[in-house]
């Protein structure tokens, strides 16, 4: 870059910054206009009312082979339960699978959250059948390969020293309410973009009525 292109361009920047100065009403109506749009937003996101949810909670704990390792990877039990068990049950009843190794440990979580109603309750046993149903060819599976592997080694003498821990469902249907918002941004941070937004497009429009204005008096000079 030589001296009269760093020339040009410290003009350019400090043309843009007196055009901001000297157009700072421009900016300011502009940004006010945005940053209110975005209050009118947060404002109608805060008294809108939350959706009441409901969620069914089941438990199920992977066995043991050994302190170290379950009967299964998680991960694939959780396929199994979610694309094949549950699409032949009932492909119409939504379901979850959760699991994570260091925070649940040898645990699988699966949910079927519906909408708080009068039916709630009818549901609720359906759904208890439903999970225990999913569960119930896992649940079979590691039971045989738990009797399996506790008689080998019975048979061998090491049954002691070898820890085998049965799967087992913990829990079927847990109940919990609680409320999901309708927004998926919360008020705050509708707040926070809307300003950004309100900065942004200030600039532009400052600049874009600018070069409106220059273009108009281009053409009447040449008129």
């Amino acid at each position: 870059m030589n001296q009269n292109e760093t020339v040009t361009d410290d003009i350019s920047f400090v043309e843009m910054a007196k055009t901001i100065v000297i157009r700072k009403w421009w900016f300011l109506a502009i940004f006010i206009l945005v940053f209110l749009a975005a209050v009118g937003i947060a404002y109608k996101q805060k008294k809108s009312q939350p959706i009441q949810m409901v969620r069914y909670s089941s438990f199920y704990s992977v066995g043991y082979m050994a302190p170290a390792y379950t009967f299964e990877p998680l991960g694939a039990i959780e396929v199994e339960i979610r694309e094949i068990h549950a699409q032949k049950k009932n492909p119409n009843i939504p379901v979850e699978v959760e699991h994570e190794i260091l925070r649940m440990g040898n645990l699988i979580k699966i949910h079927t959250v519906i909408p708080n109603s009068e039916n709630t309750e009818k549901y609720a046993k359906e759904i208890q059948e439903f999970h225990a149903s999913i569960l119930e060819p896992v649940l079979k599976r590691h039971e045989k390969l738990f009797n399996t592997i506790r008689e080998n080694n019975t048979g061998k003498g090491n049954g002691s020293n070898f820890v085998t821990t049965p799967s087992s469902i913990l829990r079927l249907a847990q109940k919990t309410e609680y409320s999901q918002s309708t927004s998926k941004f919360p008020p705050g941070k509708t707040i926070m973009v809307g300003t950004l937004l309100a900065i942004v497009f200030g600039l532009f429009g400052v600049f874009l009525l600018e070069f409106i204005l220059v273009v108009k008096k281009s053409i009447r000079s040449t008129n």
